[in-house]
């Protein structure tokens, strides 16, 4: 999902992302543009997360996934109620479409980091002042992500703490030079 779509733009365009890229899966994130939408946009998101998951699954012959990731928990009690509603909103269509698809149960997969991050811990050290994703936040929605679809992090990033280094103060403004020299070689010079 790109930021500022909300599902509704994201499904409009799913058939040419799916045409274009030929995905195995199509994974959303439901994220602030859906669920600052409050009341007033929740029938229109259901309608598109509906239509997602079947483009999604349609995909590869039929044999397409489609994965939907719960936004993660923030401080803020009013977004924190509009990110559950989205959230249950999201799930009951998940429910509906597999109590009328059960053979397509097993090609979508939940991501439920609202459950997983609503908790002191995350909440008081992994959001930014702002309520975003600081880069523990990121690595944890992430890790969940890829536990959520894979099953396992045993290959996962083992980095779990980033420090943020200061900027330099000067940056080189010459350029490297690239030039192709043969089919499969590239030159390069580096100006001294």
């Amino acid at each position: 999902r790109k930021t500022g779509n909300t599902a509704v733009e994201f499904d409009e365009k799913l058939e040419r992302f799916i045409e274009d890229l030929d995905p195995k899966a199509v994974v959303y994130l439901i994220g602030p543009e859906d669920y600052n939408g409050g009341t007033e946009r929740l029938e229109d998101f259901k309608t598109a997360l509906q239509s997602m998951i079947t483009k999604s699954l349609s995909a590869r012959s039929g044999k397409g996934f489609f994965v939907i990731q719960m936004p993660h928990a923030v401080k803020d009690g009013t977004k924190a109620a509009d990110i559950t509603l989205y959230a249950e909103a999201a799930e009951r269509v998940i429910e509906e479409y597999c109590l009328e698809h059960a053979e397509k149960k097993s090609h979508i997969v939940c991501v439920d980091h609202l459950a997983q991050t609503n908790n002191e811990g995350f909440l008081n050290e992994c959001l930014t002042e702002e309520g975003l994703l600081n880069a523990k936040g990121h690595y944890e929605v992430a890790k969940e992500l890829v536990l959520g679809t894979m099953g396992t992090v045993s290959n996962f990033q083992t980095t779990t703490y980033w420090t943020e280094e200061t900027m330099p103060q000067y940056y080189e403004t010459a350029m490297p030079e690239v030039k192709a020299e043969a089919k499969g070689q590239l030159k390069v010079s580096i100006p001294a």
